[in-house]
């Protein structure tokens, strides 16, 4: 499928053909799935990696994370309008192929976090408005209905509950499913914090390694066995997967907020909620929701990969600093984005 290669969704490579393996991360057990035979994988209890959190974080407040966003995209600005279609296309991809058939493709770079922060606002709204619909689960957690505090007042984000660590809506709100099909030699501080959005966000990841035409399939062939193992309706299938492709990634300019895969590929839907942001739309989302992101974009780095492909980016070289760089933010060019991407990489890898 031609796109941009990111965020484990991607355009495809030349490269080898590989063995997928699956590591399966839970929000409170991660388990891992070794595809030997990738139509009939057989879990079995290990941490999966890296080492799991000693002291898991707990859950956001899905509440709060709701009424932020919402508020941020009544605001007359680029960032507030930019919102507000996300949440619409992201609305637009739930009421199209339900609840249960919709994945998200995490990596854990900057883009697909504000990917991810905007859908768990999308979600709590959702399931706060169709008690009904909204508990729809994977079988890893109980059919919890919504309690009534937050039910009140649904059609006002900003009067919705926001003491979910209080009123026990973490327990309720759906767990979601989640693909990273992984980089080779990722850097280390991006694996821990895909681990701990897994428990921020109650992500059931699947970590696919191997070649990104099979790991897609796998994911396809294996997701109702494995988020709804008491169901035999064939409506809970993977429809659609929410990728974090911008507008300015390698062979995206033609991209739309719904793209089907190319022929000859995996079948689902590509949803590109945020294909119209900027760099500086991405850092302005997070810093002024205060939403946490990877701390490698502390240390200089603008675009992520593996860590055999990506440097620091020159343009924030700052000796002053003890690290010797600005962080990500402070990137004024964001034309040189990708400027501490040295070569393209063989694989699912691309901005971030």
């Amino acid at each position: 499928m031609t796109t941009t290669e990111k965020h484990g969704v991607a355009a495809p490579s030349p490269q080898k053909a590989i063995k997928a393996t699956v590591t399966v991360t839970e929000p409170s057990s991660p388990y891992s799935i070794d595809s030997s035979n990738p139509a009939t994988p057989t879990p079995h209890i290990q941490p999966a990696p890296p080492e799991p959190c000693h002291t898991p974080p707990p859950r956001l407040d899905f509440a709060d994370i709701s009424n932020k966003v919402y508020s941020l995209a009544q605001k007359n600005s680029q960032l507030g309008e930019q919102t507000k279609v996300a949440i619409e296309v992201i609305e637009k991809a739930i009421q199209t192929y339900g609840l249960g058939s919709i994945s998200i493709s995490f990596n854990g770079g900057k883009d697909c976090t504000v990917l991810l922060h905007i859908y768990a606002a999308v979600l709590w709204k959702f399931c706060v408005e169709h008690p009904q619909n909204g508990h729809v689960q994977n079988g890893l957690n109980s059919s919890l209905h919504p309690p009534s505090s937050a039910r009140s007042n649904i059609h006002s984000p900003a009067n919705l509950s926001t003491s979910s660590h209080h009123d026990g809506s973490w327990e309720w709100f759906p767990t979601i499913p989640a693909i990273y099909i992984t980089y080779p030699n990722p850097f280390p501080e991006v694996e821990l914090f895909v681990q701990k959005c897994c428990y921020l966000y109650g992500l059931h990841l699947e970590r696919i390694s191997g070649d990104m035409k099979r790991a897609l399939q796998h994911y396809l062939d294996t997701y109702r066995a494995t988020f709804y193992p008491n169901i035999s309706d064939q409506a809970q299938e993977i429809k659609a997967i929410l990728v974090g492709t911008r507008r300015n990634d390698p062979r995206a300019g033609n991209l739309q907020h719904f793209d089907p895969t190319d022929p000859g590929w995996p079948e689902f839907m590509r949803v590109h909620p945020i294909i119209d942001w900027s760099y500086r739309d991405i850092w302005d989302f997070l810093l002024q929701l205060n939403v946490e992101y990877c701390v490698v974009y502390d240390k200089g780095y603008t675009s992520l990969g593996s860590s055999n492909n990506t440097h620091q980016n020159p343009d924030l070289r700052n000796p002053a600093l003890e690290g010797g760089f600005d962080p990500a933010y402070k990137l004024r060019d964001e034309t040189h984005e990708r400027s501490g991407r040295v070569s393209k990489p063989k694989g699912p890898e691309g901005s971030n």
